[in-house]
């Protein structure tokens, strides 16, 4: 089961590189910041981050840690858009 779930997960993402590629640097940024907050949860799990977060008292609430780690999500797109477009430059 596994095997399958990394394989279509293989699939989106050279997908998502391939149209990374096309549509420019900054465009895919944007992008990645809005796929990474949308489905970079389904990726790992939330409940990990938010221990780490109460256990080093970082946010005063759960809201504020909710706004890290959404932000935290659109920050891993764009890092993931970057490495994309690096790649396509170099190749």
């Amino acid at each position: 089961m596994k095997i399958i779930k990394y394989f279509f997960e293989f699939i989106f993402i050279i997908t998502l590189f391939f149209i990374f590629k096309i549509i420019g640097y900054k465009n895919a940024s944007n992008l990645g910041s809005i796929i990474g907050k949308k489905i970079g949860p389904f990726f790992r799990s939330n409940t990990k981050i938010r221990n780490n977060l109460e256990n080093s008292n970082i946010g005063n609430s759960q809201e504020d840690r909710e706004f890290i780690i959404n932000n935290m999500w659109g920050n891993y797109g764009r890092k993931r858009t970057f490495r994309a477009n690096f790649r396509a430059r170099n190749n």
